[in-house]
Parts: structure tokens; sequence; C-alpha cells
């Protein structure tokens, strides 16, 4: 999570309840608060942002799918059990 000057007005106990994670870089933290204000836009998009599922015993896989340029990777999900 990045850090800014300006108070943010996140709902922490809905994101801890939930044991949510937020996670992004440092370089994006102007746009933290627009990211989260924007994000019930996206849910209904998720699915599509997903390219790859895979067990994490594959993650190297997953690893080489984002390195090679070739290929149109979007966001891998590494399955954790059944």
């Amino acid at each position: 999570m990045g850090f800014a000057n300006d108070p943010a007005d996140i709902p922490l106990l809905e994101i801890s309840s939930k044991e949510l994670g937020i996670y992004g870089t440092r370089l994006q933290t102007k746009k933290f608060t627009e990211v989260i204000q924007d994000f019930p836009m996206f849910l209904g998009h998720v699915d599509k942002m997903i390219s790859h599922v895979m067990p994490y015993s594959e993650f190297r896989h997953a690893f080489a799918l984002l390195e090679d340029i070739r290929e149109k990777t979007g966001k891998s999900v590494l399955t954790f059990g059944e």
C-alpha cells in the first residue's frame, strides 16, 4: 500500500474483517484514492482481466507467461487446494 500526504477515506474495518489485501506500487500513490473510488465499477470485469488459472505447483510456468511478450497474459491466478 502506498503513502500520500492527503488523508484517504478507506473502510479499513471492512477490508480487515474480510481478510482482504490491497497491493500495489509506490509509483501510483497519487492515484490510490481514485482507484479505490473506481473499484466498484471494475468488479464485474475481474474475470476479463484473468487470462490463466493454474495450481500453485505451476508457478514457474505462470511467471514465464508474464515474461513472454508474445503471450497475451493478463492476470494469472494460482490456486491452492480444491
